[in-house]
């Protein structure tokens, strides 16, 4: 397993940013089966080979792409509007796949098990979202290209911008639970599962300038990080999901951010981690323990991008209150 990365990009928008996403995903193994510059569709491949305006480029009103992972179970759906920065939409297939609806040059095709991440409305009339800033940006991809698990394989990514004050503003993730924190799948397939765990992975497409892109103030309910409850199973829901993590002394449930938690080990003043769970609380519509993720911790410090943690190998950089995976050997850039 390596991780395949392309961070510190200068001078980004909108279009340009999810270009970059793309070019990684595919590095790592991800393939595009359908997609269209806004002008052509392609029902077969990737017609998007570049960032910019015009024939095959992204930054182009309505142009859209499918990208899905090695093993061709999970895929992704973006789609510009009008404008690079403001119009976006997302969508995600846990496993079903967009091969539905009526796509073509300007319109994204469906999945009968479809999550819209970002933005709003239909196919044929989209409302998008605010994904970037006016101003240009530094957008950063990180990507697993081995899976996580055997019986549910997952390929884990993680893209986010910053500012020039080194803000995180948005993320996009697809991260895998620890396989040894929940049931896997060993009765019955993803589509017909009988007992286990049929998607042990958690998706987020978020956008904010309020110190929260991934997570800060809205920590014990996300909002913005959702999963499967159970899905393929009879009593399937599409949920948001909790957090839980320690609590630091004199700290009530937040994240070291006003002086408080466990700083550097004493030892070797290394900073660690901490493992985070996710689920849902017994005070809310279906409950449950979803897993521990895999590759994100928990900040233990008061640190904060363009900070890192072990730099030279297994690398992670702190953005608001996770530590999630970072480029080996290459510092973090405002």
């Amino acid at each position: 397993m390596s991780k395949i990365t392309s961070v510190n990009n200068a001078n980004v928008q909108g279009a340009e940013a999810i270009y970059i996403l793309k070019a990684t995903l595919k590095t790592a193994g991800w393939t595009v089966p359908r997609s269209s510059d806004g002008t052509t569709y392609n029902a077969t491949g990737d017609e998007i080979t570049q960032s910019g305006s015009g024939a095959n480029g992204m930054n182009n009103s309505r142009a859209w792409f499918v990208v899905q992972s090695p093993n061709g179970e999970h895929q992704w759906c973006f789609q510009r509007e009008t404008d690079d920065t403001n119009e976006w939409r997302v969508k995600v297939s846990a496993l079903d796949g967009f091969t539905g609806g009526a796509p073509s040059a300007t319109q994204v095709p469906s999945a009968t098990d479809e999550q819209i991440l970002h933005g709003s409305g239909t196919d044929a009339s989209p409302t998008m979202e605010d994904l970037f800033t006016a101003a240009a940006v530094r957008f950063h991809v990180i990507a697993e290209n081995a899976a996580v698990g055997t019986a549910v394989p997952i390929y884990p990514f993680w893209a986010f911008a910053t500012n020039g004050s080194g803000q995180v503003v948005n993320g996009i993730m697809q991260e895998a639970m620890d396989p040894n924190t929940f049931p896997e799948l060993s009765s019955g397939t993803r589509a017909a599962p009988v007992t286990g765990d049929p998607d042990p992975c958690i998706y987020m497409c978020h956008y904010s300038l309020s110190n929260d892109a991934w997570i800060h103030s809205t920590w014990r309910n996300a909002n913005h990080v959702s999963a499967w409850y159970r899905m393929n199973y009879v009593d399937e829901s599409y949920e948001f999901m909790d957090f839980a993590h320690l609590l630091f002394a004199n700290d009530q449930g937040t994240p070291p951010d006003a002086g408080y938690g466990f700083g550097s080990n004493p030892y070797d003043g290394s900073d660690q981690g901490f493992p985070l769970f996710c689920g849902r609380g017994s005070g809310i519509s279906n409950p449950g323990k979803k897993g521990w993720l895999n590759h994100l911790k928990t900040k233990a410090t008061t640190r904060n991008y363009p900070d890192t943690v072990n730099l030279s190998s297994g690398a992670k950089v702190y953005l608001d209150d996770f530590l999630v995976p970072w480029e080996d050997g290459t510092a973090p850039l405002i």
